[in-house]
């Protein structure tokens, strides 16, 4: 007995044809792929332009909840400010000093 198997034969669609003749396959290329960076970079920007400007709100909100503290500050011992009271009062000239040379 003699078998015939019946296999389709695949037939080139109106579609087929006009892609194989455009040579497009499919592939977006190299423009394709420079304008997907491009997208990508202009989102990574935006998210960490939003992310600072978050933490900046973050910041006064928490700024704003805390009373206002005066600052203090430091107190700075300056042996040139002690010399100085010590001076008399009134502006007097201090004592001259006395010749160490001898004469």
């Amino acid at each position: 007995m003699i078998s015939v198997s019946a296999t389709t034969v695949p037939v080139p669609t109106a579609a087929l044809v006009a892609q194989e003749s455009t040579g497009a396959t499919g592939s977006p290329g190299v423009l394709g792929f420079v304008v997907t960076f491009a997208v990508a970079l202009v989102v990574v920007g935006l998210v960490l332009a939003m992310t600072s400007s978050l933490r900046r709100v973050r910041h006064r909100a928490e700024a704003a909840e805390q009373p206002h503290v005066p600052e203090r500050r430091a107190v700075v011992h300056d042996a040139d400010a002690d010399a100085d009271a010590d001076a008399p009062a009134g502006g007097a000239a201090p004592e001259e000093p006395t010749d160490r040379t001898g004469e």
